[in-house]
């Protein structure tokens, strides 16, 4: 049975087992079309097909049969939710090391890598998590559920990240473009 006709059975005869059938044509249509979208992190790929369904379910009374085939409609719900989610994946690579800085385009040089691999390598395991969380745009608050621990100690343990960083780069001062966007202080 394909989409249309499982949806179309579905309305017409809400039962759980036709319910279930319109679910797993649903998903498997929609894992499908997904499939087929290049450039697209692996991550989403698999991610993405949940947010999908649960935005057709919430919006399925919207749907006009009139107007097209219902495969249509979850076509345009797709390309939605992709667009949706891969601005908000890629924004959240866009944020500083730092809350209140933009990321420098020195940042994406080698050496700056290499000053970052270094400054990893000084902080504990927790702190390391803590970094990458951060670095792909999580925010206090879920950090701190990501963690299991409050938002207050995630902003001291931050804090002391920031501490242990600044005097790293005062350190490694042969980096300054990095560290002065960074707020480093070099001497």
């Amino acid at each position: 049975m394909n989409l249309n006709e499982s949806y179309t059975t579905w309305v017409n005869n809400p039962t759980p087992e036709n319910y279930e059938v319109f679910g797993h044509d649903l998903l498997s249509y929609i894992k499908g079309r997904i499939r087929k979208v290049r450039r697209l992190p692996y991550d989403l790929k698999v991610e993405m097909p949940v947010d999908v369904v649960i935005r057709v379910l919430a919006e399925i009374q919207q749907y006009d049969a009139a107007k097209s085939p219902f495969s249509v409609w979850v076509n345009y719900k797709i390309e939605h939710v992709v667009a949706d989610l891969t601005t908000a994946y890629f924004d959240r690579r866009e944020h500083g090391l730092f809350d209140n800085r933009e990321a420098p385009d020195d940042y994406r040089g080698i050496e700056a890598k290499i000053l970052l691999k270094r400054l990893m390598e000084t902080l504990s395991v927790e702190e390391q998590r803590l970094v990458h969380l951060k670095l792909e745009g999580y925010g206090g608050e879920e950090i701190a559920a990501e963690l299991g621990v409050s938002h207050e100690v995630v902003r001291k343990r931050w804090e002391r990240i920031q501490k242990k960083v600044t005097k790293s780069c005062t350190i490694m001062s042969h980096f300054p473009s990095f560290c002065c966007t960074t707020g480093c202080k070099v001497v």
